[in-house]
């Protein structure tokens, strides 16, 4: 039984409007989530990364 597992990367995308108004910019990459098992068997977010560019 391991005590860390990795979630599937994945692609990502999304889009940000500023507040103010104008173009929207759109961004895309990949992800990683990786979980970490507790002491109670529960399963814990420890990392999350983003490459969005």
């Amino acid at each position: 039984m391991t005590d860390a597992t990795q979630g599937m990367g994945a692609k990502d995308a999304l889009s940000v409007t500023p507040r103010s108004g104008g173009e929207a910019t759109r961004l895309a990459g990949y992800r990683i989530t990786i979980y970490r098992r507790q002491r109670d068997g529960c399963w814990l977010l420890a990392r999350d990364a983003h490459t969005l560019t």
